[in-house]
């Protein structure tokens, strides 16, 4: 089963272009892991310094890799030094019905999502996030 958090940080004022900049670089080595199937970062619209990172794994292994990656060790030790909290707030989600399987093709995915009733099994705002992000190619 997949492995799905979100973190959380505050970035303290004069920090701002430091941490887009570190947050960029990150996004593109996660992105190019294996296992990885989402890692989204976004800052809240009305305080850009408050980041929300979407990230999804795709099982424990993958998650385990994730996180003894070299590049996330470097990228968590300058961020502490940089963020109100002492590290990145963590969420742990889990699917309220289980996952349709996200390396399907988007026909079979459809198919799945007209199976279970028409409704899709990510909240409308994450399913439109991946098609902007589909249709932009990559970051």
């Amino acid at each position: 089963m997949p492995r799905t958090l979100y973190a959380e940080f505050t970035v303290t004022p004069g920090n701002e272009a430091r941490v887009a900049e570190m947050m960029c670089e990150l996004t593109a080595l996660v992105r190019a892991e294996p296992g990885n199937i989402v890692f989204d970062p976004y800052t809240e619209q009305a305080r850009l310094n408050r980041y929300f990172v979407l990230e999804a794994y795709a099982d424990d292994a993958a998650f385990e890799a994730h996180i003894n990656a070299d590049y996330g060790a470097r990228f968590n030790a300058e961020l502490a030094t940089l963020i109100a909290e002492d590290a990145s707030q963590l969420t742990w989600l889990r699917p309220l019905r289980p996952p349709i399987n996200s390396r399907a093709s988007p026909r079979a995915r459809r198919s799945a999502v007209q199976r279970r009733g028409g409704s899709s099994p990510l909240p409308r705002w994450i399913s439109g996030v991946s098609r902007m992000r589909r249709r932009a190619g990559p970051s």
